[in-house]
C-alpha cells in the first residue's frame, strides 16, 4: 500500500542520504511515551502505518525507505497541534479567568466540610483554577473525570490511586476509602464531573454521608440537572453556583485580566501592546469561540509566526494565527 503525505499527495521515495532531523525525534518520542500511545495509535494520528513510526525510531543513516521530509513534516504538524493543545495551568497566575470566585467556592466547601457543585461554561478557566488551588493545598486529592472514568469502579480506583489509600486484608477498596477519609477534613476535587455516572454519583453521596469528607464538584451546566433530578442528592448540596459568572463590570475587569495574564505566558513581548489585546480581547469573547483555551492556542501559534517572521506585527501574528487555526479547523 502506498503512503500518503497530510495533503494526500502520494509520498515520493527519498534519497538514501536523508537524514532524520533528531531534536524532532525526540520530541515526538518523549510525547509517545508522556500519551502512553502504541506504534499503531501514533502512526494512525500522523496519517502513516505503524512500521514507519518504528523504522524511524530505530534510524539508520541511508537505509530509510520512503520520502523522509514528509513524514517529518508530519511529525512537525502533528506535534505542533498536540503542544498547542497542551495545559499550561501552572504558568498562569491568579490573575483574571474566574480564580477568585473557584477559590472562594472551594474554600467554602473544605472550610464547612460541605459538597458542593461549581459549574460554568466550558473553557473559562474552571479546571485552570481547581489545579492551581491544588497545587497550593497539598493535602487535596483532584481528580479529572475522563471518559474511562466515569463508572463507580473505575471513580473508587482513580481515588485510591491519587488518595495512596492501601487496602487492609479483606477490606474492599471503597471500605479503604471509607476508613482513610472519615473525618480527615481533606479536600477531594472532582473535576468534569458531569460525566459520572448516577451510580458514580450515588457513591459520591454515600461516602461524602459516611465520611463527612468536603468534596468540590466541577463541571459544564449540564450538572446542576444530574444532581437536581435526584432531590436526596439535591437536598445534600451545600452550595451549588455558577463559578464563572463575574457579570457586568466585574466581568469586563476579568476579561481585561485574564487576556493580559495569557498575553504575559504565551507571547510576553506583546503584553503591553494594545493591538495584541484587543485581537485576545476579541477571541476571549467570541460566542462558542472556545473562550480562554482559543485565545491560549492562537497565542502560542502567534509566537512561533512572530519568531519565524520578524517583521511582522503582534497584532497581524495573531491574526494570521486566528486564520491558520480556522482553517486547519475546517480542513
Amino acid at each position: 500500500m502506498k503512503t500518503q503525505s497530510p495533503t494526500g499527495k502520494e509520498a515520493a521515495p527519498s534519497a538514501a542520504t536523508a537524514t532524520r532531523n533528531e531534536q524532532l525525534a525526540a520530541r515526538l518520542f518523549a510525547l509517545q511515551t508522556r500519551l502512553s500511545l502504541s506504534d499503531d495509535k501514533l502512526g494512525r494520528k500522523l496519517g502513516y502505518q505503524a512500521t514507519y513510526v518504528s523504522r524511524y525510531r530505530g534510524y539508520a543513516e541511508g537505509k530509510w525507505q520512503g520520502n523522509l521530509q514528509n513524514f517529518e513534516d508530519a511529525i512537525a504538524n502533528f506535534l505542533l497541534k498536540e503542544e498547542l493543545m497542551q495545559g499550561d495551568d501552572m504558568q498562569l497566575a491568579e490573575e483574571g479567568f474566574c480564580v477568585k470566585s473557584v477559590f472562594e467556592y472551594l474554600d467554602f466547601i473544605h472550610q464547612n466540610r460541605h459538597i458542593g457543585v461549581g459549574y460554568g461554561p466550558a473553557g473559562k478557566g474552571k479546571t485552570c483554577a481547581a489545579k492551581l488551588y491544588a497545587s497550593k493545598n497539598p493535602t487535596c486529592v483532584y481528580l479529572h473525570i475522563w471518559d474511562w472514568t466515569t463508572g463507580r469502579d473505575k471513580l473508587i480506583s482513580e481515588l485510591c490511586t491519587i488518595a495512596r489509600v492501601r487496602c487492609a486484608k479483606g477490606e474492599s477498596k471503597a471500605e479503604a476509602l471509607v476508613r482513610t477519609f472519615r473525618d480527615s477534613d481533606r479536600l477531594i476535587i472532582i473535576d468534569n464531573a458531569q460525566r459520572l455516572t448516577s451510580r458514580s454519583r450515588k457513591f459520591i453521596m454515600d461516602f461524602f454521608d459516611a465520611t463527612r469528607t468536603p468534596i468540590a464538584l466541577f463541571g459544564n451546566p449540564e450538572i446542576v440537572r444530574l444532581f437536581e433530578a435526584n432531590d436526596q442528592h439535591a437536598s445534600r448540596l451545600g452550595r451549588c453556583i455558577d463559578v464563572t459568572d463575574a457579570g457586568g463590570e466585574a466581568r469586563s475587569d476579568v476579561d481585561k485580566a485574564s487576556v493580559l495574564t495569557l498575553l504575559k505566558a504565551y507571547m510576553p513581548e506583546a503584553a503591553n501592546d494594545k493591538g495584541a489585546q484587543s485581537q485576545a480581547l476579541e477571541i476571549l469573547r467570541a460566542k462558542d469561540g472556545g473562550a480562554s483555551r482559543a485565545v491560549k492556542m492562537t497565542l502560542k501559534l502567534a509566537e512561533r509566526i512572530s519568531k519565524t517572521a520578524t517583521s511582522i506585527s503582534a497584532t497581524d501574528a495573531i491574526r494570521l494565527a486566528k486564520t491558520q487555526l480556522i482553517h486547519q479547523e475546517a480542513a
